[in-house]
């Protein structure tokens, strides 16, 4: 019995079937390619970024929905359909065109032509504040004193001491 390949293709020729280890982020990102591109985005990271291309305050009353594109590849004119809670909607409109300046910077080139505002309730996302760290041993104390014998700006001095101490009980990983 031979090892051939089934399409006729020479065994060298195929693509190894393990290719090693992959990030979390390529799994998800070639998973939900399919659901994105049926929403109109073809570049899913502009919901991924999205707080990062409109700025905390807009990215906690908006969420982008698809976009819309008309026929043809690199045709203009492509709307894309934000919801934006009912609070926000009017200043969501009069920052649209920096919003839409935002997005097609984040794209490198005009990729959204117009805004279409949604009105309708946006999911925040609940942060956890961050757990407080542990207190200093005595021994973790006499070292960060001896660390910082010799500073003599106060400003610093405190500045250091904080940093120090944080990284001596994180304990978060």
């Amino acid at each position: 019995m031979t090892n051939k390949p089934k399409s006729g293709a020479k065994a060298k020729d195929r693509k190894p079937s393990y290719r090693g280890p992959r990030s979390l982020g390529q799994t998800v990102r070639k998973i939900s390619r399919k659901s994105f591109e049926k929403q109109g985005f073809a570049v899913q990271e502009i919901v991924a970024d999205w707080r990062l291309i409109v700025g905390e305050t807009l990215a906690d009353i908006s969420i982008p929905v698809r976009i819309s594109k008309p026929r043809g590849e690199n045709a203009p004119g492509a709307v894309m359909q934000v919801r934006v809670d009912q609070a926000g909607a009017l200043d969501f409109q009069h920052i649209g065109p920096i919003v839409i300046d935002r997005i097609n910077t984040y794209y490198g080139y005009r990729a959204i032509d117009r805004i279409a505002i949604v009105q309708g309730p946006v999911t925040r996302r609940e942060v956890d504040p961050p757990k407080p760290n542990r207190p200093l041993t005595a021994a973790e104390k006499a070292k960060l004193d001896n660390l910082l014998t010799g500073i003599e700006n106060e400003t610093l001095r405190t500045a250091l001491e904080s940093f120090g101490r944080r990284v001596l009980t994180d304990d978060h990983g």
